[in-house]
């Protein structure tokens, strides 16, 4: 079926595209279930953030009673 095209070669790649990014190396737990953190860079992250928050300041200025579910649906961001 071929449904497997390179076995084993998953965890290199990912650490080898990671570093090729210039991304943190993604973290492998030593127990438990198999789980992998991947990290993005701070800067987009910090980015984004800051967007967001001046999004959401625009809409608490022309809407003050605006809810929070209403602004996260608007900006496309978890309500979190």
């Amino acid at each position: 079926m071929r449904l497997v095209e390179q076995i084993g070669s998953g965890i290199p790649r990912i650490i080898h595209l990671m570093k090729e990014a210039a991304l943190p190396a993604p973290l492998f737990p030593k127990e438990g279930m198999f789980t992998v953190t991947l990290m993005r860079p701070l800067k987009n992250r910090e980015k984004s953030r800051e967007k967001s928050r001046e999004k959401i300041k625009a809409l608490i200025k022309e809407n003050p009673n605006i809810t929070t579910m209403e602004m996260s649906e608007i900006i496309g961001i978890s309500i979190k």
